[in-house]
């Protein structure tokens, strides 16, 4: 896949692996050094119990951001599009402003 993505111009940082398993997405992700956003739907098990790097469903480095819904990843996303094309800083941007300011 990222051979594919190379010859497509896309860099390895530039791909978000987008799934709800984190055994068959995103570890395999992590190991291939590649960010990933978790879609932790309710009620989901599968491919979730015991995988290593999680605590109760809760990250412990298998990956970059959590939503509940593809739903609610796309409003950030359209959050930080609309952010970005306006010149603005995006909420991630903020929060490490913020972070150094208090350092």
């Amino acid at each position: 896949m990222l051979e594919k993505a190379a010859g497509l111009g896309v860099k390895k940082d530039e791909v978000l692996v987008t799934a709800q398993s984190l055994w068959h997405d995103h570890v395999p992700a992590e190991k291939a050094g590649l960010a990933g956003a978790w879609i932790n739907r309710e009620g989901a098990v599968l491919g979730v119990e015991g995988v290593e790097g999680t605590i109760d469903g809760r990250r412990v480095g298998c990956w970059k951001w959590r939503f509940k819904t593809l739903g609610e990843m796309a409003d950030a996303v359209e959050m930080e599009a609309e952010a970005f094309a306006g010149g603005g800083r995006s909420k991630g941007e903020d929060a490490a402003a913020g972070e150094q300011r208090a350092a």
